[in-house]
């Protein structure tokens, strides 16, 4: 048997969530572990295992959509494999005034 939380216990639980400040909090988190990795790399397995995992599931929800709107923003970019992320010159730049 399995227990799933609702919608209904999600905002009773995160009351305060906002689509634009977590988008900016999960996007900040991934600048940091850049930030944090001296090759400024990140691996796709890590992302989805370490990063994902720190967010609550309102968070969760729309972890990909952030990771899809920074390499569309082309704050990073994917290896061919798309097993490796590369921060950009333009991530780089937004690392630097995110993160200061």
């Amino acid at each position: 048997h399995r227990i799933m939380l609702t919608q209904l216990g999600e905002n009773y639980l995160y009351p305060n969530f906002s689509k634009a400040d977590t988008k900016q909090k999960i996007q900040n988190n991934i600048l940091a572990k850049f930030k944090a990795n001296q090759d400024k790399t990140i691996p796709l397995r890590w992302l989805n295992s370490t990063c994902f995992g720190q967010f609550n599931p309102k968070e969760q929800r729309i972890f990909n959509d952030v990771v899809e709107s920074m390499l569309a923003e082309q704050l990073m970019i994917t290896s061919f494999t798309k097993l490796q992320f590369y921060l950009t010159e333009k991530g780089e730049k937004l690392m630097g005034e995110c993160l200061a």
